[in-house]
């Protein structure tokens, strides 16, 4: 359900309404219930302004968990991490080791059920914006998918990251609170 929310923006929900709203008219009309008539012409009119304004602006995009975040945002999430500059083979590397609790990551199972790719930049890149990183602009499949090699599971490679490549690992995390188990982050590193 929430899916199916997340494709409908309110221009949309507005242009249903609307037509609901014409169809109860016409049948207001064909029963001859004349005193329901006025109410009937008076919420088209009104739901035909909030057409109009919202094919005009931005708001109109917007869908139901756009507008849950603009009115209940979600908790900004403090990550406990230690960060190690080193030097190998020329090359410097940068990693960030995540604490409980680690960032989550949004997975999609593929057909094949062997590989987890990465789906919704959304949680790797507000994790990125917490080490005041840059973002990552595309989603990538996992590693192994690509190698074949069982030593590059749970890898996440972005080759064109900033001037260097981005390797994120992924581990199961459980939150202490909920006890719920995820998907999370246990370390990326950079290599410039």
């Amino acid at each position: 359900m929430k899916d199916i929310l997340g494709m409908i923006s309110l221009t949309t929900a507005a242009s249903v309404l609307l037509i609901l709203a014409a169809t109860w008219l016409v049948i207001l009309i064909i029963k001859r219930q004349h005193e329901y008539v006025f109410r009937a012409m008076l919420i088209m009119l009104i739901l035909l302004l909030g057409l109009i304004f919202l094919r005009q602006h931005e708001a109109g995009k917007l869908t139901w968990p756009d507008i849950q975040l603009k009115i209940f945002p979600e908790k900004s999430v403090e990550y406990i991490y230690t960060e190690k500059k080193t030097y190998t083979r020329g090359q410097q590397v940068t990693r960030y080791v995540f604490h409980e609790p680690q960032p989550r990551l949004s997975l999609r199972l593929d057909p094949s059920g062997a590989y987890f790719h990465i789906t919704d930049l959304k949680p790797v890149n507000d994790m990125l914006k917490h080490l005041n990183l840059p973002e990552v602009k595309e989603t990538v499949s996992e590693l192994a998918s690509i190698t074949g090699s069982k030593r590059d599971a749970n890898l996440y490679k972005w080759e064109n990251y900033a001037g260097g490549t981005l390797i994120l690992e992924r581990t199961l995390c459980q939150d202490p609170e909920s006890l719920e188990i995820y998907q999370g982050v246990s370390n990326i590193r950079i290599l410039r």
